[in-house]
């Protein structure tokens, strides 16, 4: 394989990272960083269930721990759940692998709805804090009607990549 084809497959690393400090730069927007979609379930949702090779644990850790060191998270909080999440999508993924979109996109909404719930219990517990379950409502809404469009961004790109992947 072509070192240009074995860079190929970074791409979705890279633009999962990209995305996740995409979601914690200020826009000006007031209560946009707060409402801003799950970009990091999507990217482990997405590459899990069609090329989990490209989205393997050390990276879905990397990528929790890139989180918490932009958000002051207690370090690791991010990246446990990330390998949580990505750990129960592979445990699901040949459910949803070989069915239509409206099935994936059901299975994420599921997923994010889940492990929501998961995330802002354990947050609760270690800081002894509540989020307010009408803005985690929001974003989980807003997440999942946007995840077509995130979908299909990963499609076009899934598309540029070699069938075969080389130890991505």
């Amino acid at each position: 394989m072509s070192v240009f084809l074995k860079i190929k497959l970074f791409y979705p690393k890279i633009i999962a990272i990209l995305l996740v400090i995409l979601s914690f730069i200020p826009l000006g927007i007031p209560g946009a960083k707060t409402f801003f979609p799950l970009v990091d379930l999507m990217v482990i949702y997405y590459w899990c269930v069609y090329r989990p090779e490209l989205m393997p644990n050390w990276f879905v850790f990397l990528m929790g721990l890139t989180q918490d060191a932009i958000t002051g998270f207690p370090f690791g909080f991010n990246a446990l759940n990330n390998l949580l999440f990505r750990s129960t999508t592979m445990f699901l993924k040949d459910k949803y692998s070989k069915e239509s979109f409206v099935v994936v996109w059901q299975g994420f909404a599921l997923m994010a709805a889940s492990f929501m719930v998961f995330k802002y219990g354990l947050f609760a517990l270690v800081t002894g804090a509540m989020a307010p379950i009408g803005v985690i409502f929001v974003q989980l809404l807003i997440s999942i009607a946007l995840y077509p469009v995130f979908h299909s961004l990963f499609n076009f790109i899934i598309t540029t990549l070699p069938e075969q992947p080389a130890d991505a």
